[in-house]
């Protein structure tokens, strides 16, 4: 990989400044997974094949590879594709309006009505143009997750 970071991987870091803090082990994960994935990009094959990626074979549970995929393919939109050049302008996703409307009100119904939108809209939609709405709804989902992180102390329950 290049020195200089892109737009979408500058974005990534910043998610994962911002999701993880300075949990630098599940960053040091995450940027494995960022790295694994441009490599494939790189190589122009889509979709991303989970089991070509040690870091995503590792990290992903036994038969969740496609799961993963697609979470890859909504980072992707948001951080390279439509996201970044309609809403990102090169801001972090967690300095996005994405992220900051909910802040700003107080609460997620922004986010979640978009995604709630997007997926009625994928009904109508043919597979490839639904599968995008798809991931769109994903990015809002993200966003509306790290609303509720923000507010207090959120991790994973048993």
């Amino acid at each position: 990989m290049s020195q200089k970071m892109s737009h979408a991987e500058n974005a990534f870091v910043q998610h994962c400044e911002c999701a993880f803090g300075s949990n630098t082990a599940e960053r040091a994960v995450y940027r494995r997974v960022w790295e694994a994935y441009v490599e494939k990009e790189q190589r122009k094959t889509t979709p991303l094949e989970i089991s070509d990626s040690l870091a995503l074979h590792t990290l992903t549970p036994e038969g969740y590879g496609p799961f993963v995929t697609v979470l890859m393919d909504a980072l992707k939109q948001t951080a390279s594709g439509k996201g970044e050049n309609r809403h990102g302008h090169g801001l972090p996703f967690c300095d996005q309006q994405i992220t900051t409307e909910s802040l700003q009100q107080g609460h997620p119904g922004f986010v979640v009505g978009q995604a709630r939108k997007k997926l009625l809209e994928s009904l109508r939609l043919e597979p490839k143009a639904a599968y995008k709405e798809v991931l769109g709804a994903i990015v809002y989902a993200v966003a509306a997750g790290l609303f509720y992180c923000s507010q207090e102390e959120v991790g994973e329950e048993e």
